[in-house]
This record gives structure tokens, sequence and C-alpha cells, in this order.
């Protein structure tokens, strides 16, 4: 099934696709979240999505992309959406905790736990905020106690990223976008979230860069760390711990 038409006020101008590379569309550039990383001879497909065809840049749909080969292929499909912003922003991760699975975390990558910051109200309850260190009050600036509640509201189930001039929505599962409501809950956390993040940023600029008309973050602040998975610990504290209770059995 095609994706549905959008209506209302976000699309005035839409393109549909049923499914090109990455490297062959307009499309965002890969993110830390779920493409950054990832290996240039990996095979990626933007498939069954929308995007505006004038004003400012938005992209819905799914985001599918493959790694390995043999009894070593893995395929994932991500749904997401992207949305242009104006400022150059430091990169910044919402880890949706709606969306979390048996091991934790949904995200595809492990970020240090360092770079987590805690938020007021119960805000902490709905989201882990990640971002660089020593950009605290960078993140403070831009996620007000209005842009939380508006992501509560309307982006509560999904991970949301921040990174360069992008705003990026994702799904650990593939959006349906055949079915029109689906398409209107997405354009409504463009009309929501969107204008906000916009209209919020829209005068910051990284002080230790320092000049406004650069548009630009300090390399410190463009990209999170990697941190180590919680499968890895996991399966590492099992290993430890039947090592000790082994020796332990054999005295």
């Amino acid at each position: 099934m095609p994706p549905a038409a959008p209506a209302g006020p976000t699309a005035t101008a839409w393109t549909a696709s049923r499914g090109r590379t990455a490297s062959s569309t307009r499309t965002a550039p890969r993110a830390a979240v779920p493409g950054h990383d990832l290996p240039d001879r990996c095979q990626r497909q933007s498939v069954d999505h929308l995007r505006s065809a004038d004003g400012r840049f938005v992209d819905l749909g799914n985001y599918r992309y493959t790694t390995g080969s043999g009894k070593n292929q893995r395929t994932r499909t991500w749904g997401f959406l992207a949305v242009s912003l104006d400022r150059a922003l430091p990169h910044m991760v919402l880890d949706a905790r709606a969306n979390d699975q048996l091991l934790g975390s949904s995200l595809p990558v492990s970020l240090g736990r360092r770079q987590r910051l805690s938020l007021e109200g119960d805000f902490d309850r709905h989201f882990t905020l990640y971002c660089p260190e020593e950009y605290e009050r960078d993140a403070l600036y831009v996620f007000t106690p209005d842009l939380m509640a508006l992501l509560i509201d309307e982006a509560g189930a999904f991970d949301v990223e921040i990174v360069d001039r992008w705003l990026f929505v994702y799904s650990p599962t593939p959006l349906p976008m055949g079915r029109a409501a689906v398409v209107q809950r997405m354009l409504r956390i463009v009309d929501t979230v969107g204008a906000k993040a916009i209209s919020q940023t829209d005068r910051y600029r990284d002080e230790r860069v320092g000049d406004f008309g650069a548009n630009a973050v300090a390399p410190q602040g463009r990209r999170l760390r990697r941190g180590v998975p919680m499968a890895v610990i996991g399966i590492a504290a099992a290993v430890i711990g039947w090592q000790v209770l082994a020796a332990v059995l054999s005295r």
C-alpha cells in the first residue's frame, strides 16, 4: 500500500516514494541513531516515505539497512521523521522509556552514561537525555519546560535525536505508512515538537565558537561518545560470576 496522502497545514506539497536507495534521493545525512557509523558497504534504503516538495524539508517514512553477509546478515527497519532546523546544535539524544526492550534501551548504539543529564519534573520518567559533557547548559537552553511537555505528550513513544541541523524522531518498528492516522500523528509532531524546537533554537550559538554567523558547533559537541552495551556488560558479569562460582565449588 502506498503512503497515505497527508492533509492539513503541514502538508502543502509532498512527494511520495515506494523505495529508493538513500544515495539516490534527497535525504537527511546519516545520523548517530540509527545510521551513524554504519559501514559504507552496507545497504541502505528509505522506503514508503513522504518528503516535502517545498518549504522546510521534512522526510517521513521507513529506513532499512542491512549489515553483514551470509549467516551473519541482518536487516533492520526503523520508522523515522526528519525535520531540518535553522541552527547547528550539539548532538543530543532522548531515549524514550516507553519503547525499551527486555535488555533496556531500544537504541541500536550505547551512549556513555556520563553524558546523561537529568531534567526537572517527571521528564526523566519518560526520556533519558544524553548531551555532550560540558554542554549541559546548552541542553537546558533547548529543552525548556514547554518543549519537554510537548515531547511527552506528542512523542513519548519515540526516540528523538538532534544532530547538526536536524531533528530526528525514530520508531524501533516500521511505521505503517498506508494508514492515514499514522501519517497525521507524525505530522502533528512536526507542527508541535518540530515547530517549538525551531523557534526555541533560532538564536542559539555555541559559546565555544562565539560567532553567531558561523552557525557551527565546536568539535567536542558535535557527537556523543559511545558506551559499552548493556548486553555486553551482562554477559561479562555472567561469565565472571560463573568463574567465581566454579572456583568456590572446586575448593
